[in-house]
């Protein structure tokens, strides 16, 4: 993931440009969130995406939400022991090392965020299917249950998550083997691989912010629901009463969405480091890697990863003090350990 890659040269960090940050300001900012922020973060984050993935195995997972955080648990739990790979080979690299086990670290630590990349595409493409879900199950209650089953969840997660990750990877695959097929002259070569680098930037541009509109919007509309409650309790319990459905269902239906609405609105603010450095890079060229501001681009790039590892160390406080269920599971397996 771009924007998570660490730039190893050495003048990148030496003198002053110009920006907010002087080189030493940069170094010491870099050695705290390399050193200390990511390395404890991760543990947490680690920590809290196996605790997700063990608890939603033992849950009921006929239910369609219950799948769908499942999924979103073992991306991120996929994505929290890439991302510390990752952070472990760019210590290295900071130290000085170039490989282990002849191994080339640059190399690995460019797979490893490839494999980020993915899992951030596919927990994306998992959050905008839940907002959507429980959007229209505020929207269409009475036919709710009979539209979106857990299978027809799971067969739009499937989908969704081939495209994010089949097409970014076709266009990196092809930058890759237009680099050095059959000897094209520079021009042609250099056209072909411009093209495969716009091509993957905007699909990669347009399926982020198209997902994070839907999951704003979606976030919105949930939080307009829940404070008008009574209103929504009045067409849920209207809505099943043909299947005698009780207060506590209704309770249940809307306790879903506070967890849901928190999930998201936690998704969200911990996007906003990634959105303000998408829009700087883009519209500000001081703000490139070769820019007077690159000690400040650079140093945000570490922030998106602080952000996405914060997202799933959250997600874990949301479940426990939401889900009665996840919560009463949790609290079972702590008292299995202080027994032993």
């Amino acid at each position: 993931m771009e924007h998570l890659r660490m730039n190893n040269q050495t003048s990148f960090i030496t003198g002053n440009l110009g920006g907010i940050l002087s080189g030493t300001s940069y170094r010491y900012l870099r050695a705290i969130i390399r050193l200390g922020v990511n390395p404890i973060l991760g543990v947490f984050a680690l920590c809290a995406a196996i605790t997700n993935v063990s608890t939603f195995a033992k849950m009921d997972l006929r239910q369609g939400i219950t799948q769908s955080l499942l999924v979103l648990s073992l991306s991120d739990l996929v994505f929290c022991m890439v991302n510390g790979v990752a952070n472990s080979v760019a210590v290295l690299l900071w130290l000085g090392s170039d490989s282990i086990a002849g191994v080339s670290l640059i190399f690995l630590q460019q797979m490893c965020m490839l494999c980020v990349t993915y899992c951030v595409y596919i927990s994306l493409v998992v959050t905008t299917t839940i907002a959507v879900v429980r959007c229209l199950g505020v929207v269409i209650p009475l036919r709710f249950r009979e539209v979106v089953t857990a299978r027809r969840q799971l067969a739009a997660i499937a989908v969704f998550s081939c495209l994010a990750v089949v097409t970014p990877a076709y266009h990196q695959v092809s930058i890759i083997i237009n680099g050095g097929r059959f000897r094209q002259s520079a021009n042609k070569l250099g056209r072909a691989r411009n093209e495969k680098v716009f091509y993957f930037d905007t699909f990669r541009s347009t399926f982020f912010y198209t997902c994070l509109s839907t999951i704003v919007v979606s976030m919105v509309f949930l939080f307009l629901a829940l404070k008008k409650s009574s209103e929504f309790q009045a067409v849920a319990l209207s809505s099943n009463r043909k299947q005698n459905t009780t207060r506590e269902f209704v309770k249940k239906e809307v306790q879903i969405i506070k967890m849901i609405s928190m999930v998201l609105t936690i998704y969200v603010v911990c996007s906003i480091p990634y959105v303000l450095l998408s829009i700087m890079r883009q519209t500000l060229p001081e703000f490139s890697l070769s820019g007077r501001f690159r000690f400040e681009i650079d140093t945000l790039r570490m922030i998106v990863g602080v952000g996405l590892q914060l997202n799933v160390a959250l997600n874990t406080f949301v479940y426990y003090s939401t889900n009665k269920r996840f919560k009463k599971i949790i609290n079972a397996n702590l008292c299995k350990l202080c027994r032993k």
